[in-house]
């Protein structure tokens, strides 16, 4: 259940903040 909620939130995110935004982000949490 959780997956699918997550996937259902990164695509909101991707069609409001846009893929290379959304990258850049996953990038820097991974960082931390």
């Amino acid at each position: 259940c959780k997956n699918i909620a997550r996937d259902d939130f990164i695509k909101k995110l991707r069609s409001i903040v846009g893929d290379e935004v959304l990258i850049s982000t996953l990038k820097s949490f991974k960082c931390k």
